[in-house]
């Protein structure tokens, strides 16, 4: 299951965080490269980014399990050069505020070709 993923780079065996370090206009929003902190440390950042799509009641309740992630530790391990051969499944947010959607469904087709016209869209439900 692949919730909003930045898809690893498969072929070239390159950790998540590496190929942010190349392609980071390519895959994230503009804003979202800007930040001068973490979205944990201010929650009208972390409302704007994290939960755009949400009611007042869970962006109320969402804001009180923010948490610091260290993303660098999460996904500073290469992916190996091999695409998994089980079944996946992709939940594409199309109004993501963070990784570019444009750029997740791009990397789902690369990897997963059979799979990239089952992607659900998550705003739609489709």
């Amino acid at each position: 299951m692949w919730l909003a993923a930045v898809v690893p780079d498969f072929a070239g065996g390159a950790s998540s965080v590496d190929e942010a370090g190349i392609r980071r206009a390519e895959m994230f929003n503009p804003e979202w490269t800007t930040l001068s902190e973490a979205p944990t440390e201010d929650p009208v950042t972390a409302a704007y980014f994290l939960f755009h799509d949400c009611d007042l009641a869970t962006v109320r309740w969402a804001l009180s399990t923010v948490r610091l992630f260290h993303r660098k530790a999460a996904y500073a391990e290469p992916s190996g050069a091999v695409v998994p051969a089980v079944p996946s499944t992709f939940v594409l947010p199309v109004e993501d505020r963070t990784p570019r959607p444009e750029w997740m469904r791009r990397r789902i087709g690369e990897w997963f070709p059979d799979a990239a016209s089952d992607a659900h869209d998550a705003a739609s439900g489709r």
